[in-house]
This record gives structure tokens, sequence and C-alpha cells, in this order.
């Protein structure tokens, strides 16, 4: 039993020291985009880059994630799977190669197509290898690429934005470079390329794979729905100097996202190894009602800062920011939340189950935001986003009861949400804001104190 939760904080520590140092800096770098780049240009580097994922999860067949799962049974040969996911992949890339003429009918990326693209294969091939690393065990490999590849992108951008002055194109480029040494460092790193020495492609082990991955294609577009689908409405209703000021209201999102990776990555490991064992109760619902209580912890805490850290972090043409992002960490605590229970279905290998759910949501934000954009601008596409998650959180927690019964502490996170939501709304209009923050604060750690208390002697006793 103890083993379970060192393991698991183990790799909790590991892929924290490649997260925060990774995201910290991704997180610095935005002032120096909203200094360098204008509002428009910052507004079209995100569709390009969107544009661009959104291509690699369909044309890579999600096959990262058979990977993950196949690379972890017992009596299988990693190298098989790693060289038959590849060569699948490496088929279906040709695929957006000849779609090149109809990516130029969207004028706003015509000119930025080969950047599209390039970004696009280059991540296919990095969530590959990057899948093998973690599955075989090579967590601390996997983070050092990740700091790598952030080292990379910081230092290219200050050369391209900063001193030679290359503007939106430098940008991109900067993001292809960086992406360039996350594919070549696991090379030199990794057993990577005896296991495409040693691998052969199996065919029954191809459909194995491909039957698994399909699901998630419709899952992962959905999830890209979710995420940034309502930036292609801002720029239609609204225009590219106003997504420009959406874009970087997401970006405070990157704070928690940092604690969602990192929890992420060791839960799916962790959750998939509980599958394959003794599928123990009591450690699902420790796991959970920890992660959660932090969860709504680092969302008031941010909300609360949002503000005044805003005036430090962003150019001043930038600054209409700071009252939309209130909104949207809140939505991206209720996604961290998700990706608790959303992990439960690929460790029982029930990744059917998880597309219907992100499908209603994703149609439902995208409706959300047709009818909420044009009427309420930026605002109605913080609303959609808000609303999406939450109904997301409350469907997977029902959902997931089927799979894996456990005790939950359903009383606190009802009464945690709708504090964060009442901080959030005081953020968001400016009002009231500092004292609030501070009554939260403190009404919630007394709310979950014997929750905190739990964590800390686990941590303790498992170090």
């Amino acid at each position: 039993m103890k083993a379970k939760y060192k393991i698991l904080l183990k790799d909790s520590v590991v892929f924290a020291i490649g997260n925060l140092s990774s995201k910290f800096i991704l997180f610095l770098l935005v002032p120096l985009y909203t200094n360098y780049l204008s509002t428009g240009e910052f507004g079209t580097a995100d569709l390009v880059l969107n544009l661009a994922s959104l291509f690699s999860i369909t044309f890579s067949i999600c096959l990262h994630h058979s990977i993950l799962r196949f690379s972890m049974e017992r009596d299988r040969s990693k190298e098989d799977v790693l060289v038959t996911a590849f060569l699948v992949q490496g088929v279906a890339m040709l695929f957006p190669i000849m779609l090149y003429p109809v990516i130029g009918l969207y004028a706003p990326v015509r000119e930025l197509r080969v950047y599209m693209l390039g970004q696009m294969a280059l991540t296919v091939i990095s969530d590959s290898e990057m899948a093998y690393l973690k599955a075989n065990g090579y967590n601390k490999i996997y983070s050092l690429v990740g700091v790598l590849r952030t080292v990379a992108l910081a230092l290219v951008n200050i050369l391209f934005l900063r001193v030679v002055h290359f503007g939106l194109r430098g940008y991109l480029l900067a993001n292809i470079i960086s992406s360039i040494i996350a594919v070549v460092a696991p090379l030199f790193l990794s057993p990577l390329v005896g296991a495409f020495r040693k691998g052969r492609f199996i065919k029954s082990l191809c459909v194995q794979m491909v039957k698994y991955s399909s699901p998630f294609i419709i899952s992962t577009t959905c999830w890209w729905s979710l995420q940034f689908a309502d930036r292609y409405i801002v720029q239609k209703y609204l225009g590219e100097d106003v997504l420009g000021i959406y874009s970087v209201a997401a970006k405070m999102i990157a704070l928690v996202n940092i604690f969602i990776s990192i929890f992420y990555q060791a839960w799916g490991l962790s959750s998939i190894r509980e599958a394959e064992g003794d599928n123990d109760q009591k450690y699902y619902s420790n796991i959970c009602n920890w992660y959660i209580a932090l969860m709504l912890g680092v969302g008031i805490v941010l909300v609360g800062i949002t503000r005044p850290f805003m005036k430090i972090y962003v150019g001043t043409e930038f600054l209409d920011a700071a009252q939309y992002t209130p909104i949207l960490l809140t939505g991206s605590v209720f996604y961290g939340i998700s990706a608790f229970f959303s992990t439960l279905y690929q460790a029982y290998k029930k990744s059917m189950a998880s597309v219907i759910p992100v499908m209603i949501c994703s149609a439902f934000d995208i409706l959300m935001c047709i009818i909420l954009i044009p009427l309420c601008g930026l605002w109605g596409a913080c609303i959609a986003y808000l609303m999406s998650y939450l109904c997301y959180v409350v469907y997977l927690m029902v959902d997931t009861r089927r799979l894996v019964k456990f005790d939950r502490q359903n009383v606190k996170w009802i009464i945690g949400s709708c504090l964060l939501m009442i901080e959030m709304i005081s953020v968001s209009v400016d009002k009231y804001a500092l004292r609030l923050f501070v009554t939260v604060l403190i009404f919630y750690f007394i709310l979950n104190i014997d929750v905190f208390s739990q964590l800390i002697k686990g941590i303790k006793k498992n170090r």
C-alpha cells in the first residue's frame, strides 16, 4: 500500500521538476510576446499554432495514447509498439501535405501554412517519443527533454523578437526550432534508436492500437474544440486584435496547467498500474480528495492575485485581459479536476466511453460561443468556456462511478467551487476583490484543514 503512494510521489516530483521549470519559463515569455508583438500578430500566431495542434491530433491517429497504454502491458514488446505506431503515423502524415492548397483557403493563415505543417509534423513525432519514454520509466529524461525544449524556445524567441525583430514569423520559427530539439534530444538521451532497430511492424498489434486510439481522435479533437475553437469564433466576429487580448488572458491558465500537468502525468501512470493491479478503492479516494482540495485552493489563490499581477505581467496594449482572466482560470480549475476522472477511462481501456461527454460539451461550447460572442463580446467566450468545463466535470464525476467506486467529499467540493466562483465574479468586476479574497481563502482553509493535514502526513510518511 505504502509503495503506491511512494511511486506516485516520486513520479510527481520528477514531473514537477520538468514541468515547473518548463512552464515557468513559458510563463515568463508572455511579457516578451506582449511587448514585441502587436495584439493582431499575437492573435494570428495563436490561430496558426492551434491549427497545427488540431492537425497533429487528426493525422497522428492519437497513437501516442496507444504507445503509452500498450507499452505498459506485461508480455508485450515495447519496441514493436513503438515501430508499429511510427510506421502508421508516417503514412498518415502524407495526407496533410496533400491538403496544402485547401489550407490556403483560410485567409488568416494562408501565408503561414509552411510553419503550421512543420509544427504539426514535429508535434506528432515528439508526442510519440515522449509517450514511449514515459511508459518505459524514463521519467527523468522525459522531464529533461521538456526543459531543453523550453530553454531553446526562450533563447530563440529572445533572439528573433528582441534582437533581430523578426516579429510574427520569428515567433513561429522559434516554436519550430524548439520542437526540432525536442525530437532530436531523446535519440541521444535514451535507448530510442535501439528500440527502432529492434522493433517490428506487427499487423495484429497495429489493428489493436488503432482500435484503441481511434476514439481519442474524436475526444481529443473535442478537447481541442473546448480549448481553442472559441479563438476562431472570436476572430470571425471581433477580429485579430481582440483575439490577441483573449489569447493573453488565456495565458494565465498556464499557472493552473503547471499543477494539472504534474499530477496528470504521474496519476496517468499510477491509475494504469492500479487498474492492472489490486484496484484499491481507498487509494483512489485519498488521491482524489487531496487533489481536488489542492486544485480548488490553487484556483482561489490565482484568481485573487490576478489584477495586481497582470499590471506588471503584460504590455500596456494587453491590460484589458485582466478582467477576463478570472473566468478562464476558474474554467481551467474545473478542467484540472476532470483530469483525475478522465484518466480512469484510459486506465480501464474504456476510451470510447470518454468520447460522448467530450463531444456533448464541445458542441455546447461552440453553440454558446456562436450565441454569446456576438452579443457579449469576449465575456461570451469566457462564460462558454467556464460552463462547458463545469458541465463536463460533473458528468465525469457521475459516470466514472461505474468504473470504480470510492468515497468522495462531494459537499466540500461543492462549497469550494461556490467560493471560487464568488471570488471570480468579484475580481472580474473589480469590486471588493481584496477583502473577499482574504475571507474566501481563510474559510476554504478551515473547511479543508483535515484534508490538508492528512496530505502533509502522507507526504512525510512516504518520503
